[in-house]
């Protein structure tokens, strides 16, 4: 078992794969440290696998490749837990871009605190023309408190976060009901951090782990998009732990609802639209019904 391995999945990127494979062939890696990057192809149909077999063979002591036909991003991360060598997987995206001292960061991090189970960092936009989504800019580190857990905003997304194999191995791993590619949206690392806390795990938020975030997202109707896509993740993720008896998660869904509809009726009062309201709800339902779909014709993988 080596100490760190970098996730990557992957699916019809290859050009913002190659960067940031190439900000990875970048790293300062401290000298006692043992490393890997897996990137699992989740299907592609452009250059993917080209890409990375390109970097094996210019290092292959250190790059990794992988396939999982099964589409859906998280399909592709439990392909990687069960293929990555490393003790702390660290998961990022394939349109990220990794500072210089990501890695050294992260193992120090761990190394200074044996309860550490998960950490998690700022986003930062890479290229200023792009839409201010995917991002987390905050600068003062906190443990995430179980009993605050804002599923609307959560604090590490899964493009800066790093888990301890063993409490992978515990939580067992991402719902293939929820990601990238999964017809009740975005939201596996919702989903998955929030089972880390509820289960008793230390997770930190810390300011200097950081990356960049290079989506390339500008024009209105794909952010649009994107943002109703993390609205339906929500949604089936609030019907996946209501089903199952969790009443903290009922309650931010409650209020979640309660406020998307009074913000309705005071654009209804003031005469304005309500139709960006709707939508949140719209959204919502159509996560949670997508989800529950999934649930009935799938074990959770």
């Amino acid at each position: 078992m080596i100490d760190v391995s970098i996730i990557v999945c992957s699916y019809n990127r290859c050009e913002q794969l190659r960067k940031l494979l190439q900000s990875a062939a970048a790293l300062a890696i401290p000298i006692d440290l043992s490393w890997e990057l897996l990137v699992v192809d989740n299907n592609s149909t452009d250059g993917t696998a080209d890409v990375v077999r390109g970097f094996c063979a210019s290092d292959e002591r250190h790059f990794r490749y992988a396939f999982e036909g099964r589409q859906g991003k998280s399909f592709a991360l439990n392909t990687a837990i069960r293929t990555a060598r490393g003790r702390i997987l660290a998961f990022t995206d394939d349109d990220a871009i990794l500072p210089a001292d990501w890695i050294a960061r992260i193992a120090d991090e761990f190394a200074a605190d044996p309860q550490l189970a998960g950490l998690g960092g700022r986003v930062e936009l890479y290229s200023g023309g792009d839409a201010a989504i995917g991002l987390r800019r905050g600068t003062a580190r906190f443990t995430l408190d179980p009993k605050h857990f804002p599923a609307d905003n959560i604090p590490i997304i899964g493009c800066n976060m790093a888990m301890k194999r063993d409490v992978i191995d515990a939580l067992g791993g991402f719902d293939t009901g929820l990601g990238p590619g999964a017809k009740a949206g975005v939201g596996e690392d919702l989903d998955f951090l929030y089972r880390a806390l509820r289960s008793g795990f230390k997770i930190v938020y810390s300011p200097d782990v950081h990356v960049f975030h290079g989506h390339g997202r500008q024009a209105k109707t794909v952010v649009d998009r994107v943002r109703k896509n993390y609205i339906a993740g929500r949604g089936g993720f609030y019907w996946k732990h209501i089903r199952s008896g969790d009443r903290y998660v009922a309650k931010l869904a409650f209020w979640e609802i309660h406020g998307t509809l009074r913000r309705a009726w005071r654009a209804g009062v003031d005469g304005g639209s309500i139709g960006e309201e709707l939508s949140v709800l719209g959204s919502l339902l159509k996560g949670a019904v997508a989800f529950a779909w999934h649930r009935r014709r799938n074990d959770f993988t």
